[in-house]
């Protein structure tokens, strides 16, 4: 939850430099010119998709950037848009290789640095000029919102909305019915750190509430056994069951997806429990 918070603060805050004349100004005209870009390669070690009023996608590559001075790289507005209607879930997962354009220039403390062309496997999912001429909008006029033809909600899913939702239980336990929005590793910690929407957010874009839930132990063993890192599952709807650590996070005991032709069940806990 801290990582999200402290993601929405910088988000708010590269919002607010943007509207300031003198460094909006320097930024534009620097990404105008094609020279200052770089085409790298890096490996995705987790990503995520939050398609609200901030309307982005982040993939985290840690230090596979080379010389880029960022571990997570960063699609705003109607270049998150594009994204989404190439299908980039069908195509980017944990361990992808992705190839990208961006600019190493850092314009201010918590800058995110933005892609401006991003292609996996052979596929195209953000086009060089097309990206660039978006980014500068972008710096100019805010964000695109996302519309209901590009949020990555599958169809079996949208017929779940009405499940969302979070449920205590006596001994502490909780059951949570929500939809996938990140992944990413935690390998200082041996974990998978999975967010999840738990409102009905589509009616609004905004103001929903987002949970962390860690996958670590005999149930990460398990859903690396199940393929669940080599899946699309962005945008599926999924029922869990956790458990708090003595250090207060949330602790996965099972998952499944819902949004499948029949359940699947990606880990149980050790007692066989659902």
């Amino acid at each position: 939850m801290k990582k999200i918070c402290a993601l929405f603060l910088v988000i708010a805050a590269l919002i607010s430099c943007s509207s300031c004349g003198a460094p909006n100004f320097v930024i534009k005209k620097y990404y105008r010119d094609k020279s200052n870009f770089k085409e790298y390669t890096a490996i995705v070690e987790g990503y995520g998709d939050f398609w609200n009023d901030f309307n982005m996608i982040y993939l985290d590559i840690g230090s596979s950037g080379g010389d880029l001075q960022t571990s997570s790289i960063y699609l705003f507005g109607e270049n998150a848009n594009i994204a989404r209607k190439n299908q980039i879930w069908d195509v980017i997962r944990i361990g992808s290789e992705i190839t990208f354009s961006a600019s190493n220039a850092i314009f201010y403390d918590g800058y995110l640095i933005p892609m401006i062309a991003l292609s996996c496997q052979g596929e195209v999912l953000l086009e060089f000029d097309q990206g660039q001429k978006n980014q500068i909008d972008w710096f100019t006029f805010g964000q695109a919102k996302p519309t209901a033809d590009n949020i990555p909600v599958s169809a079996e899913s949208a017929n779940l909305l009405d499940s969302l939702g979070r449920e205590e239980n006596p001994d502490g336990s909780c059951r949570v019915n929500g939809i996938l929005c990140e992944i990413y590793a935690d390998n200082q910690n041996s974990r998978y750190d999975l967010g999840f929407l738990t409102s009905k957010f589509l009616q609004t874009y905004t103001n929903y509430d987002v949970e962390f839930f860690c996958l670590q132990g005999e149930t990460l063993e398990c859903a690396t056994e199940s393929g669940f890192f080599e899946q699309k599952h962005i945008g599926e709807v999924f029922s869990l069951s956790a458990s708090k650590d003595t250090e207060g996070n949330w602790i996965l005991d099972s998952l499944v997806c819902c949004s499948a032709d029949d359940t699947e069940s990606i880990c149980a806990a050790a007692d066989g429990s659902p």
